[in-house]
């Protein structure tokens, strides 16, 4: 069902309690959680990264702004957090009954681990938010930062599989709250999704040569090779492969973890908190970093693409040769990561804006096949002139309006500052 033509909420409830400062200095967003009834709500068809829909109520919250935060309550009778979304930039209009409707861009699937209305009431802080109270089947409620951060933390640590979203409140995923029997918060230990391979090169091989693998799931597996010690996060792949949202890297890396595991006949270790099988983890290992979940190859699935000759430079993410240097390794001995920002990056996006605008820097005019000859035919950077603040988990790169051609010198001078200058700015700057 449709989820634009499903929902009618009630009049929402709120929390004055929300305003603070930490709202203020993250631009006044909000968090709200937005009950609805499962008798009118398909959440399993709804519920899809990267997709939106329109929800109904009786009066919009004035403060209700885009890029709000969201989590998404199935109501009566069983009462728990389904999925997360984010207020659209959609307007607000009026349906045929009179009714106002908003948009949400749904941010996640249907959740595998579903926190209860009865395990969020143990937990101090929670225990008082007013979604957790008798109301309304349906309403949207506004939560404190501090309450919504517990309740991102509580979520987050039992659906690993989420990947990168909220970073900036994003929890230590080497622990994670429960609520214990004197009502406290406690910390567990999270294990670490790090696996020796159940699967050697020649089985590897095997699935490679035979077709296995979906098109999708052995492209995100090429493009996850591409990345510095094959290494990247669900943010980085979706980014260079072009997915709207997060969500499709983690269906693909996944996806291609079971497939090989259904035709090999093998099983993961380890599972995730909610009981389900850690499928990412037969092609891959992972620890989780202030950037997000961090997927590394295996080296035997690595040795396997060489092998077959899958390796593909043109997929996923493209390193100039003037940043041969650009990694740094992560706390605690994690693997190397690129630190540039990964739409200038990518692969696919990198030659559509250069078929545009030509291998000719926009600021200084500099064409480095002109000076050098062959060798510096179709060298040049390209700049990503959005900026991040203004860019949300369902963002996906337009290389025509987004990048610009510019020559490694004036990309050095645009970044001089932050938040970098504007093509502008450094135009106005550069002196013929």
């Amino acid at each position: 069902m449709d989820a634009a033509n499903v929902t009618r909420c009630c009049d929402a409830i709120l929390d004055p309690g929300w305003a603070n400062d930490d709202f203020q200095r993250n631009h006044n967003m909000k968090y709200w959680v937005l009950r609805g009834r499962p008798d009118v709500n398909d959440f399993d068809e709804m519920l899809k990264p990267g997709t939106s829909g329109y929800w109904t109520t009786a009066r919009i919250p004035k403060d209700l702004t885009p890029g709000d935060r969201i989590f998404i309550w199935e109501s009566r009778p069983r009462s728990r957090v389904v999925g997360l979304a984010e207020r659209g930039n959609g307007k607000e209009y009026f349906d045929e009954n009179g009714d106002p409707r908003f948009e949400i861009q749904y941010l996640t699937p249907r959740l595998f681990y579903q926190a209860s209305i009865e395990e969020l009431r143990q937990i101090p802080i929670l225990g008082d938010a007013s979604f957790l109270k008798a109301g309304p089947a349906t309403a949207l409620l506004a939560l404190t930062t501090q309450q919504a951060e517990i309740l991102f933390q509580y979520v987050y640590t039992r659906n690993p599989n989420l990947g990168e979203i909220w970073i900036d409140i994003q929890p230590d995923l080497n622990s994670e709250i429960v609520p214990d029997a004197e009502n406290t918060l406690a910390l567990i230990t999270h294990t670490h999704m790090e696996s020796s391979s159940l699967v050697s090169i020649e089985n590897f091989e095997h699935v490679l040569r035979n077709d296995v693998l979906s098109e999708s799931q052995l492209l995100a597996l090429q493009a996850l090779y591409n990345f510095p010690d094959h290494s990247a996060t669900a943010r980085q792949l979706a980014a260079v492969l072009e997915y709207k949202g997060f969500g499709g890297a983690n269906f693909a890396i996944g996806g291609a973890g079971k497939s090989i595991a259904n035709e090999l006949g093998v099983h993961p270790q380890q599972q995730r908190p909610d009981g389900e099988p850690a499928w990412f983890t037969i092609v891959a290992g992972g620890e989780p970093t202030t950037s997000g979940y961090l997927w590394i190859m295996l080296p035997e699935l690595a040795a396997a693409l060489e092998r077959t000759n899958l390796i593909d430079p043109e997929i996923g993410v493209e390193l100039l040769p003037d940043e041969e240097s650009a990694t740094s390794k992560h706390e605690e001995g994690a693997r190397l990561r690129v630190e540039v920002n990964i739409y200038e990056r990518s692969s696919a996006a990198r030659k559509k804006c250069v078929e545009h605008y030509g291998a000719k820097c926009v600021v200084c005019g500099f064409d480095f096949e002109s000076a050098y000859g062959n060798i510096g035919k179709g060298f040049i950077h390209v700049h990503h002139i959005v900026p991040l603040s203004e860019m949300n988990h369902s963002y996906v790169v337009d290389p025509i309006r987004d990048l610009r051609p510019v020559c490694p010198n004036c990309h050095a001078m645009i970044h001089r500052r932050i938040p970098a200058f504007s093509i502008e700015e450094i135009c106005g700057l550069f002196k013929q």
